[in-house]
């Protein structure tokens, strides 16, 4: 049984309180001169290609997954980060599930940066958290494949169904992007596929170094055919007194 509603784990409720922490001050922070220009806050905080390159603002890999457009953007984030965050945290730890969700969200950053400039606009501002997210998504379906979502709290899916579902979605939007839409598929898609890669021990670059020593040690100690019988016939030769030549 997963419960969702259970005593937030201390990652999960450290990582609510700084998202909507600094949301409540961007929204009481005063506004830049130009209307359509994102508030001081966002405009530090947020993904922007060109500031990553040739800028070298390497903090907003990171920084822009704490920046929300508006309220309703926030909210639906944070009940995805509390619904399918807190169950993979209670199983993981605080310690890698940190590790995860800012493996999946600095990915899906900077997954967009080279994305961005292939389609012609680099100067693009991404913000949210969803790169992350999408991985928590897709680690939730491997590890809970059968567990029901009630979609828009009416409809019962498998996990495992819904979460392919938003991959095809965000993987058909990507391929089919032009620009102009407010929606960075690309960093849902990089997110996801991070957080399956991940999980799948493809990243995991511990994992390949254990097996590589391993595989060495296996080489160092080879079975020699017959060994054991050899060596019985030694134990009775030992036995039976010393041969001489």
């Amino acid at each position: 049984m997963i419960n969702v509603f259970g005593p937030l784990p201390e990652a999960v409720k450290y990582l609510l309180i700084a998202n909507m922490g600094l949301f409540a001050l961007s929204v009481f922070m005063p506004s830049p001169p130009n209307p359509y220009a994102l508030d001081y806050l966002k405009g530090f905080l947020v993904l922007v290609p060109v500031k990553v390159f040739p800028g070298l603002q390497f903090w907003r890999l990171a920084t822009y997954m704490f920046a929300h457009g508006d309220f309703a953007h926030i909210l639906f984030n944070m009940l995805t980060l509390w619904w399918f965050g807190g169950p993979l945290e209670q199983i993981w730890g605080k310690k890698k599930f940190l590790t995860f969700y800012f493996a999946c969200g600095v990915g899906a950053g900077m997954a967009c940066v080279p994305f961005y400039y292939f389609m012609g606009d680099p100067t693009v501002p991404i913000l949210g958290a969803s790169g992350a997210l999408f991985g928590l998504l897709v680690a939730f379906a491997l590890i809970y494949p059968n567990a029901r979502i009630y979609l828009m709290f009416l409809v019962p899916v498998k996990a495992k169904w819904l979460v392919l579902f938003w991959m095809v979605m965000e993987l058909t939007a990507t391929v089919s992007y032009s620009g102009g839409s407010r929606v960075a598929s690309i960093a849902h898609l990089s997110g996801g596929l991070i957080g399956y890669l991940y999980l799948r021990r493809f990243m995991d670059l511990k994992y390949y170094w254990l097996r590589l020593k391993t595989r060495r040690k296996q080489r160092a100690y080879r079975v020699v055919p017959g060994g054991d019988d050899r060596d019985n016939r030694d134990d009775r030769d030992n036995r039976q007194g010393p041969w001489l030549h």
